[in-house]
């Protein structure tokens, strides 16, 4: 059975490796070798190109400054932003009581979350540079997991807590658990209002608007940042690292494993 589970965690090193690996070298070369374009010379090629192809999307890069006109107030860290995503877990306690090998009586005392919710939420924000006032509209939904977000709060309230008190009711009909309830577990992170833009993706005409949403018809990689472009560059290197040291973790796991099953 260890065998198995050996060539199974080298194999899954190998995948994950290289898979995280080669993902984030598309991104960092992408990233590298693309040419900022100025909103305005973007702007121009999408109305040309809209003229004979309505539905025509535009690979590029972007950056700017971030306008949003009506911000979020986030709800866990109350900070204002064009965008954010939370959850809110239940964090119980359970008790079991059972007897070693030996027949000594023992306590295991263990902590469980269950995801309560699950949120985000966008407001009309867009993208200036100082090329043209013409405003370039952001689908933040669009980017899913190709968004740079900052982390702002990961934080415990007990049950008895004044949040819980005033807030707590709300995730009542979602509660389950089969411990001692503690109290919730609340993470979010947001996109800041005010905040620098990196953006890298497809920009089309959509109605009265120009948006650039993540890239679907190119293929290419897509990145939505408030971090500069050699923050972004760093963070794809760190990335790649990471993607070896876990891989190769895995598959040292494995070996050890199946020779010492032997």
């Amino acid at each position: 059975m260890e065998i198995l589970i050996g060539i199974a965690l080298i194999a899954a090193g190998i995948a994950i490796g290289i898979y995280q690996y080669r993902r984030s070298g598309a991104q960092l070369q992408e990233t590298l070798y693309m040419q900022t374009s100025s909103i305005k010379d973007a702007l121009e090629i999408v109305d040309e190109m809209s003229s004979s192809d309505p539905f025509y999307r535009h690979y590029v890069e972007l950056k700017g400054s971030l306008v949003c006109d009506a911000p979020l107030n986030s709800p866990f860290s109350n900070r204002q932003a064009a965008y954010y995503t939370n959850r809110c877990l239940s964090v119980s306690e359970k008790t079991r009581v059972y007897q070693d090998n030996q027949g000594n009586r023992r306590t295991q005392v263990t902590k469980q979350e269950n995801e309560l919710s699950n949120e985000h939420q966008s407001a009309d924000a867009y993208l200036r540079d100082s090329s043209t006032d013409v405003p370039v509209y952001i689908n933040f939904d669009s980017f899913g997991g190709d968004i740079d977000l900052m982390e702002c709060c990961d934080r415990f309230e007990a049950a008895d807590s004044p949040w819980a008190s005033r807030f707590g009711s709300r995730y009542s009909n979602m509660m389950y658990s089969d411990g001692r309830f503690l109290g919730y577990r609340l993470i979010e992170s947001i996109f800041p209002v005010g905040s620098p833009v990196y953006v890298l993706g497809e920009l089309l005409h959509m109605g009265d608007r120009y948006v650039i949403e993540k890239a679907h018809l190119s293929k290419k990689p897509s990145l939505l940042s408030y971090k500069s472009e050699e923050q972004i560059v760093q963070d794809h290197k760190n990335n790649q690292l990471s993607s070896v040291i876990v891989g190769g973790v895995l598959v040292l796991v494995g070996i050890v494993m199946i020779f010492t099953s032997r």
